[in-house]
């Protein structure tokens, strides 16, 4: 039984717990945010984002799998 916060919020924590799940909930909400904005950066710098521009006029299907996943949707389309 936590003798920091009381037992619960609805059965003696009160605000005091709430304000310590509050705390807890924005730190988690930083340091995630952080985190991934730091590794997206560092793909971003190295490897790069995006396909190239002929991979995705083609489709990435093609080029990830070697085969259409939907070989039918695009010639209803241009039917």
């Amino acid at each position: 039984m936590p003798s920091t916060t009381g037992n619960g919020l609805l059965f003696g924590g009160g605000l005091k717990l709430h304000k310590a799940q509050l705390t807890g909930v924005f730190a988690v909400g930083v340091f995630t945010f952080t985190v991934a904005h730091i590794i997206w950066a560092l793909i971003k710098s190295t490897i790069g984002l995006r396909v190239s521009r002929g991979e995705e006029i083609s489709g990435l299907d093609i080029g990830e799998h070697g085969m259409e996943a939907y070989p039918d949707f695009q010639g209803f389309l241009t039917k």
